[in-house]
């Protein structure tokens, strides 16, 4: 015997009625006041299975929402529709077939497309002081859930801070006053657009640098998805994705869900492809306007895709042998300056680099359609070929 919740309208108002239904021994009664009513399934009816519940209507108006219903209680009140989708797939697998290259068709395209342009939209429709707002609420809520806090000395935090706004800034009034400069730790090699301007830098990516210049072009990079907006597009396509989710389900939990993990959002969601080449073009251009030389954005994203295991591995064993980890750590950043790697050699690691892996136009195709962030090699080339 199984047990049913239902609402009952009995086709005269629009209040329904909260019942019990039992079926056993294809049988579907109501359970009123310990007395079963069996419900006479002679004549016309009409069954709707839905996402949650079953509607069974009678000709005359009345009907019943039976929630969670069971495969037997679906095959005696419908009984084809289960046969029919099972038989076909059975029969002929070119369907089944057919239905998953469809529904991947669908979700690349709703994912790659259709969410992404709607957020462009909405940011294009929103006024600009709305937008700074909203950003501000966003970031103010994620900012301290990022890693941990930095545990690089103040000293050198306010180093890094003053050669942004000196070598890169100078002449970007407008940008400087939008930009602010944070740190974190344990977070990896990584730094962080947040939508109202924070650049957040890791401790590990700073360990990494081996040149001003190579922060400089990171933090061009990061500027140019701040410019862009693509922080707040990648927030709104996650929000836009939850709403789809729960007019599908009929679950209000997933744009909740959404809002909660926002600081998982900002560490390991991905830009689109197209978002972090803007940013790559918006960091040259920047770097070129204050006299600084790409090729130092490009020579670090090729030594950060082929030494990124051996450089985790250092990482992790540098911070493991110090004493305390609430102790700040110093870097040597004067001679960041003087020692930076010569415009011969990075020459000769990006040539080397490239030549390894040619990148062919179908490969950039097949990467377009299955993947959504730009190959290292192709956002390389790419970087020297705009400098």
């Amino acid at each position: 015997m199984n047990t049913f919740r239902a609402r009952y309208y009995d086709g005269t108002t629009l209040k329904p009625k909260a019942v019990t239904l039992i079926f056993e021994k294809k049988r579907l009664c109501v359970l009123e006041a310990g007395n079963q009513t069996e419900i006479k399934l002679e004549g016309t009816y009409s069954c709707d299975i839905h996402q949650h519940h079953l509607s069974l209507t009678f000709a005359e108006g009345r009907r019943y929402d039976i929630f969670e219903p069971s495969n037997d209680l679906i095959q005696m009140l419908e009984p084809e529709h289960l046969d029919k989708i099972f038989h076909r797939f059975k029969k002929k697998p070119f369907y089944l077939i057919a239905l998953f290259v469809l529904s991947l068709l669908g979700v690349t395209l709703v994912t790659q497309w259709t969410i992404p342009t709607l957020a462009r939209l909405l940011i294009a429709m929103t006024p600009e002081g709305r937008l700074d707002t909203y950003s501000e609420v966003i970031s103010n809520g994620v900012i301290d859930q990022v890693g941990k806090p930095s545990r690089l000395c103040p000293s050198s935090q306010k180093k890094i801070i003053n050669l942004v706004q000196d070598k890169l800034l100078s002449s970007e009034p407008d940008i400087r006053r939008r930009i602010t400069i944070n740190f974190r730790s344990d977070v990896g090699i990584n730094a962080f657009a947040l939508p109202d301007g924070n650049i957040l830098l890791t401790d590990d990516l700073v360990r990494f640098i081996s040149s001003h210049e190579e922060l400089l072009g990171i933090v061009g990079h990061e500027i140019g998805h701040v410019m862009e907006r693509h922080s707040l597009q990648r927030i709104l396509e996650t929000v836009i994705l939850g709403f789809l989710w729960d007019a599908l389900t009929g679950d209000l939990s997933s744009t909740a869900a959404a809002a909660a993990a926002l600081p998982l959002i900002m560490q390991y969601s991905a830009y689109s492809r197209k978002a972090e080449h803007a940013a790559d073009a918006y960091g040259v251009q920047l770097m070129k306007k204050n006299q600084l030389d790409p090729t130092y954005m490009a020579y670090f994203f090729a030594k950060l895709d082929t030494n990124t295991s051996d450089t985790a591995n250092a990482l992790e064993t540098s911070t493991s042998n110090n004493t305390s980890t609430s102790e700040c750590f110093n870097i040597a950043f004067e001679a960041l300056a003087t020692s930076a790697t010569s415009k011969e050699t990075m020459d000769k690691v990006l040539t080397h680099y490239l030549s390894k892996s040619n990148i062919s136009e179908e490969s950039k195709s097949i990467s377009d359609l299955m993947t959504s962030h730009p190959l290292s090699k192709e956002r390389v080339n790419n970087i020297i070929n705009q400098k």
